[in-house]
């Protein structure tokens, strides 16, 4: 049976690489120095930023501003007016701010809808009703806002991130950025990332 490893375990050994490498590690840096797989930073923490942080160092990051509490709540309450009732945990993601994020924020969904100003309590009129489409439904998400969680993701990662990973960590989904930057490969140049081999000479992801 796999022992969980406690928290403060895997900050010491983030502060222990730190002094090892003489500077903040970046995720590279743990992967060849670190005791523990880099994804458990990520699943126990949200990201390996936020895991540097709470080991009381300053992550390396790469001109990504961290979201403000009056952000979350922003893109919460422009979720709810889409979608016409205060957002469960299925209807954030994609174009919205993510569910871990307001909860890790905020300390649960509750909360932060609260801080969104907006009732839990209130229930949808009709369950499982499709979300609002038009022009503006994206937009209220700045491109910025977008390049800087395509940013940290890199940084989170260590290498240019596909769609599919952005898919799986990002707080939006890879069709919000063909969708905003015309392809994936625009969006990577957007935020000053490099391309990977198989995007360079016009590639696209499949």
């Amino acid at each position: 049976m796999s022992v969980r490893i406690a928290e403060e375990d895997l900050l010491d050994d983030i502060r222990r690489v730190a002094e090892e490498v003489g500077e903040t590690p970046r995720i590279l840096d743990y992967r060849e120095h670190g005791n523990h797989s880099t994804a458990t930073f990520g699943s126990r923490f949200g990201s390996w930023n936020e895991a540097v942080e709470a080991a009381g160092l300053t992550p390396n990051r790469l001109d990504a501003p961290r979201l403000s509490n009056a952000d979350i709540a922003r893109s919460v309450r422009a979720c709810a007016n889409a979608i016409g009732h205060p957002p469960r945990c299925r209807d954030l993601g994609g174009e919205w701010v993510g569910r871990r994020t307001v909860q890790r924020r905020f300390g649960s969904l509750d909360a932060g809808l609260q801080a969104a100003g907006l009732d839990p309590e209130q229930k949808p009129t009709e369950a499982g009703g499709p979300r609002a489409t038009g022009p503006d439904h994206h937009r209220y998400i700045p491109n910025e806002e977008l390049l800087a969680d395509l940013r940290a993701g890199y940084e989170f990662l260590g290498y240019p991130p596909r769609s599919n990973d952005v898919d799986a960590f990002g707080e939006y989904s890879s069709a919000v950025y063909t969708r905003r930057f015309g392809s994936w490969g625009e969006a990577l140049d957007a935020a000053g990332i490099p391309r990977p081999p198989h995007l360079q000479d016009g590639g696209e992801e499949a």
